[in-house]
């Protein structure tokens, strides 16, 4: 009922035809698999609905409404926090251009002017975050509530698992020393240390790698509504942790980023690309299935997750840079999306 919810909305909010587009990737993604049904984890997406209608609100004019939602997802599983912290980044690209043009920081009250939408839903997000995290401690105790829920985000932001999907898996990864490979050596290896081992070798590069997509996504940013922006700063988890693969589930909202009202046809090709993309990606998906060991399986999926958010970044960034040009604002504010 949740995602029938989710779905009407987003109907209301960017249409019928985006909708449909969105419907398609939830269900022909296999990133949700996790037996048939995320075994039986009744309200295991209620973190990606939270996330989708907070979008909606801020793309139907409740952004503090918004900002509150986004943040829930956040708090439910910590990765989802990345489209809150993003929240923040249009207003930073603001005062980029604000200084560049003046050579002084705005001043709050020349910020609340540009960029009030965005400081409503940061301000929704930090209501939500300070009540949540005082109503549930006070209930349960902060050791037993939140001190348990930093040790299990902990486990999934930096420990290997077989159902990993992301950058540390790639890079972690050595046939050799991958399930399939120490059972038929039968060698006593041990699993995990190899992938933690495998990794610590190929660090800098993961830094690298890091540093580089960051810039992307922040450029990706610029010019953008909230909204989209605040989605943007998701494809930044695979990089940055170590997420099972039904996290990853939330890139069918990722159309959303890039979905605007009107003949635009410079929006409407990134939309094509974006969807062209993660439309691959879920075909590409389908023959790792015939891999029967689960990490080489995901690490498969990682490639192609990977390999799609990088194409879907330099395309955007690419675009961002074509229509807010960096040396091109005027007024000191960063040109804004029809969106």
């Amino acid at each position: 009922m949740l995602v029938l919810f989710f779905f009407f909305m987003v109907g209301r909010a960017f249409g019928l035809r985006v909708m449909l587009y969105v419907a398609v990737l939830w269900g022909a993604s296999d990133f949700y698999n996790f037996g048939s049904n995320l075994m039986g984890s009744t309200l295991r997406q209620d973190w990606l609905v939270a996330l989708g209608l907070g979008v909606c609100a801020i793309k139907l004019r409740w952004p503090f409404l918004g900002g509150v939602l986004i943040a829930y997802g956040g708090l439910i599983r910590a990765f989802p926090a990345m489209a809150a912290f993003f929240l923040v980044v249009p207003m930073a690209w603001f005062v980029v251009d604000y200084w560049r043009a003046h050579r002084r920081i705005p001043k709050f009250a020349e910020l609340r002017a540009a960029e009030r939408p965005a400081l409503r839903a940061f301000t929704g997000a930090a209501v939500c975050v300070i009540a949540s995290l005082v109503i549930t401690s006070a209930l349960f105790g902060a050791r037993d509530s939140w001190g348990k829920w930093y040790q299990k985000i902990e486990i999934h932001a930096t420990g290997p698992s077989s159902n990993n999907v992301g950058l540390r898996n790639v890079l972690a990864f050595d046939p050799e020393f991958s399930s399939k490979g120490i059972a038929q050596r039968h060698a006593p290896d041990n699993w995990e240390l190899m992938q933690r081992t495998t990794f610590a070798a190929r660090r800098p590069l993961f830094y690298l790698i890091n540093l580089i997509v960051t810039a992307l996504v922040l450029i990706a940013c610029r010019g953008r509504s909230l909204e989209q922006a605040s989605l943007l700063g998701l494809m930044l988890i695979p990089f940055y942790f170590y997420p099972s693969n039904y996290y990853c589930h939330y890139v069918f909202l990722l159309p959303l980023a890039v979905a605007v009202s009107g003949p635009e046809a410079e929006r409407n090709r990134s939309f094509a690309v974006v969807f062209i993309v993660l439309a691959l990606m879920a075909v590409g998906q389908y023959f790792t299935l015939a891999e029967g060991w689960t990490d080489s399986r995901y690490t498969y999926q990682s490639f192609f997750l990977l390999s799609g958010f990088a194409i879907i970044m330099v395309e955007l960034a690419r675009e961002s840079l074509r229509l807010a040009p960096l040396w091109g604002s005027s007024g000191g504010e960063p040109a804004k999306s029809d969106g």
